[in-house]
């Protein structure tokens, strides 16, 4: 078994934990013993994808293919912050018209330092992704070098100034001018029914990263 195939069977795997408590019942099919949940959790029970394989986006404009799950979009989200170029979010077809529980993010920005480290450092502020500046984070923290389809990156975590989430980032160069950026976050606050599914949830999300940036793929 491959390792998307492994990952892949993974996230279904703890899915299955978020839909059962989701839908209000136990594993063996009895009345949960909890409150309803709210209507952010209850929108996790949809039909389940009816394909297992993952599609693939391939960038023209900045030379990069990245994969993301099956039964999740792929869309292009407005931000109109200095020296973002691009954005781009995986969720789950569920969340579309409703605030996420988390969700897998794929950012294009100017490179402008000649070190992962000093670029990250360099957008490093509060508050981040203000709209008028270009600090993009804020309380980093966890920065860790690695290699990324055969590239230098840097994985990071960092605190949005108002926000019930940690995101999960790796960054790497595409290329002189370019930084890639991939990252996951699940909601910490509740937002799905209990902490069991909230736990299986974030799981699913660090799966679905590890397998995007294990088929990343330049040129």
């Amino acid at each position: 078994m491959d390792a998307l195939s492994a990952l892949t069977g993974l996230r279904e795997a703890t899915l299955g934990v978020i839909l059962i408590v989701a839908a209000g019942c136990s594993p063996t099919g009895g009345p949960a013993a909890q409150a309803p949940a709210p209507e952010i959790a209850r929108s996790t029970n949809c039909p389940a994808p009816t394909v297992s394989s993952w599609s693939t986006y391939s960038d023209p404009a900045y030379g990069f293919k990245v994969a993301y799950p099956p039964g999740f979009t792929f869309e292009l989200q407005r931000a109109e912050i200095p020296g973002l170029l691009e954005f781009r979010r995986a969720v789950d077809k569920c969340y579309v018209n409703v605030s996420p529980p988390g969700q897998l993010e794929v950012t294009v920005y100017v490179k402008d330092s000649e070190s992962l480290v000093a670029w990250v450092n360099k957008h490093t502020g509060g508050p981040a992704s203000n709209s008028e500046t270009d600090q993009y984070f804020s309380g980093v923290s966890h920065e860790s070098p690695l290699r990324v389809a055969g590239r230098d990156a840097l994985a990071f975590d960092w605190q949005p100034d108002a926000a019930p989430y940690t995101p999960h980032d790796t960054a790497m160069f595409i290329s002189s001018a370019y930084v890639l950026v991939i990252g996951w976050w699940a909601e910490d606050a509740p937002g799905l029914p209990d902490a069991t599914a909230r736990s299986a949830y974030a799981a699913a999300m660090q799966a679905d990263y590890k397998t995007m940036l294990a088929n990343l793929r330049f040129g």
